[in-house]
């Protein structure tokens, strides 16, 4: 069975950020995300991740609130090396 499409959803406030939640697993197993907004002013605990677009298409699969999401092969890898095998980590 496919995962629907990721539907992007405009942040309510321009207070307010997005939260990856990277959820926990092997290398080579998919990758699962959780996405939620959060208010900047409640000093949400997380990591950032600085990355930049490159040339590569998106033609790699995440699954993103138990939707699908293509991503460029460069933040798929970056994503695969920041995630922990037995827990969460919020960026």
């Amino acid at each position: 069975m496919d995962c629907p499409s990721y539907q992007y959803k405009s942040l309510a406030a321009p207070d307010h950020i997005r939260l990856i939640t990277i959820l926990p697993g092997w290398r080579g197993s998919p990758i699962q995300l959780g996405i939620e907004h959060a208010d900047i002013d409640s000093h949400p605990k997380y990591e950032c991740l600085s990355y930049a677009l490159g040339t590569d298409g998106p033609d790699r699969s995440i699954t993103i609130n138990d939707s699908s999401l293509f991503v460029t092969a460069t933040l798929y890898v970056a994503l695969e090396h920041l995630r922990h095998a037995s827990r969460e980590r919020k960026i």
